[in-house]
């Protein structure tokens, strides 16, 4: 997780961000820690910028009373009224593939995938303004 965060905001000026994480609640503990083990062009100035780490809305309710106070979408600032579950939900959709896929080589499996994810996509243009 350090590594995917790190690596996706190098390079950006930022005054303000937000992490959505299942497990954010733990894994912000060690955010700072983790930023100087990395290499030099990824770690992360965070004394220049504010950050805030928040529990998707499905997974904060098997989190505890505190946890869920403290890492609630809806008492983070700037996250208007979003459950960051939109990845959760393709996932689901792409789940039947798992068994379908896992016998073929890498590059098919990519296709596969790939055609879903359009195809998903097509669908949901078609199905805007019902």
């Amino acid at each position: 997780m350090d590594f995917i965060i790190l690596s996706a905001l190098a390079g950006f000026s930022l005054l303000m961000f937000t992490i959505s994480y299942d497990i954010a609640c733990q894994w912000k503990t060690r955010l700072t820690e983790h930023n100087t083990k990395m290499l030099k062009e990824m770690q992360l100035q965070l004394d220049k910028f504010t950050y805030q780490c928040v529990v998707p809305g499905w997974h904060a309710a098997s989190h505890n009373d505190k946890c869920q106070e403290n890492n609630s979408l809806s008492f983070k600032l700037g996250i208007g009224k979003t459950d960051s579950e939109g990845m959760e939900r393709v996932w689901s959709i792409m789940n039947p593939m798992a068994y379908h896929t896992k016998d073929i080589g890498c590059g098919q499996r990519t296709d596969v995938v790939e055609d879903k994810i359009d195809s998903h996509n097509f669908q949901k243009n078609l199905g805007q303004g019902m």
